[in-house]
């Protein structure tokens, strides 16, 4: 059960968006209203940046500051955007509303992620945007085609290898739908990036990254005008009879720092595959949800991006 914070009603049509779904459904339900965009940026022969540290840092970055070019004053200083419809700047990166679940107080999740991959000799630098933020594609899609352009540093992220001096760049969107295979009895969730440690490490408690995975989906929901209404008791109690293991574990630690706030942060990170076996019946709508979602702080820059591989024997 959610309650709103007080402190909601000063918000803008956005915000009452998120605030006022149009009714209740399950996660089975949500799998089917499900609406996921993706827009790429494809730039020839520049693979060798990919594996970069930075890139995907900085590609949140390069991507924000081109959102703020056509954002409104109040957007700018960190406010709430006063524009109605609001402006891109605020959908992907303004203050949302708190929800109290349970004890604790939430903000909606931002309503996308960053990936970052290789395609042969070119980078893929890709937004996934949820819900209704897809009616501000036009606007995040034309951000994006200046980032390889204007807004990356490709001298530092090639690190001393060559990348080719012109930038050929393709734009590729599609919308991206789930995968609709039955649940199967064993799967791996192979993380293509890590996941974040903070209250938990997935080593030592990998049924945390269900737990959070479930109330990433419940607050992302409204994003999709719906809440959700869960049997949170017989949810838990799916993860806690499926047979969990972790392998292929590695621990870093990462350094992001926000332009915006000047703020620098040190993070304690994972990478792992996580094989579940059992009766995965109530928990497949999220892992299927949760392969594009992706699970756990940091996913606007890429972090907790996995491939759900089913293994049925």
């Amino acid at each position: 059960m959610a309650d709103v914070i007080p402190e909601a009603e000063h918000g803008n049509g956005v915000w009452r968006r998120l605030l006022a779904p149009g009714g209740a459904v399950t996660f089975d339900a949500l799998v089917g209203q499900w609406r996921c965009l993706e827009i790429s940026a494809i730039v020839a022969g520049h693979a060798a940046a990919a594996d970069h540290p930075r890139l995907a840092v900085d590609l949140r970055g390069a991507l924000g500051r081109g959102l703020m070019a056509g954002a409104s004053p109040a957007s700018l200083a960190g406010k709430v955007c006063d524009w109605e419809p609001a402006c891109a700047n605020d959908v992907l990166f303004g203050p949302k509303p708190l929800l109290k679940v349970s004890r604790h107080s939430h903000e909606i999740p931002k309503p996308f992620v960053l990936n970052t991959r290789v395609r042969g000799d070119d980078l893929v630098l890709t937004v996934l945007l949820f819900g209704f933020a897809c009616d501000w594609a036009g606007e995040v899609r034309a951000a994006l085609a200046q980032v390889p352009r204007e807004r990356l540093d490709w001298e530092r992220l090639a690190n001393g290898r060559f990348l080719p001096a012109e930038r050929r760049i393709d734009m590729v969107q599609r919308v991206r739908p789930c995968r609709t295979d039955p649940a199967p009895t064993r799967a791996v969730m192979q993380f293509a990036t890590p996941v974040d440690c903070k209250n938990a490490d997935p080593a030592d408690r990998p049924e945390s990254i269900l737990s959070r995975l479930a109330s990433r989906l419940f607050l992302l929901a409204r994003w999709h005008d719906v809440s959700i209404a869960a049997d949170w008791a017989a949810l838990s109690g799916a993860w806690r009879d499926a047979e969990l293991a972790v392998s292929n574990s590695t621990v870093q630690v990462i350094e992001r720092k926000s332009t915006r706030t000047a703020r620098r942060f040190n993070e304690t990170v994972r990478r792992l595959d996580l094989t579940l076996e059992g009766d995965l019946t109530a928990l497949w709508p999220l892992l299927v949800m949760g392969e594009q979602a992706h699970v756990g702080r940091g996913v606007t820059m890429g972090l907790g991006r996995y491939d759900l591989l089913p293994q049925d024997s």
